[in-house]
């Protein structure tokens, strides 16, 4: 997770006086097809080829939940009222 504040000095040229990384989360083992981001900032849903759909905590910077299928996961997002994700996999 990294954070990226904007510069408000503009003497300040070096790009990296403006991001900062905050936390690693690490728990996909293969690679990440897709993050939907919930609006209130609070979670993401990462969705993997590991064939696992992953919801982050972003306050904590810890997971929240996770969901196991044998297949590859293409892509995640929030339904509209966020009390569910979707998603899309290879099957």
């Amino acid at each position: 997770v990294w954070k990226i504040r904007p510069v408000r000095d503009p003497s300040v040229k070096d790009p990296k006086a403006t991001v900062v990384m905050e936390a690693s989360m690490k728990e996909h083992k293969a690679t990440v097809n897709a993050i939907a981001i919930r609006e209130n900032d609070t979670h993401c849903v990462t969705a993997s080829d590991d064939g696992s759909c992953i919801v982050w905590d972003l306050q904590r910077f810890l997971r929240s939940n996770i969901m196991y299928a044998q297949t590859y996961f293409r892509a995640v997002g929030f339904f509209p009222d966020e009390s569910q994700i979707v998603t899309t996999d290879s099957d």
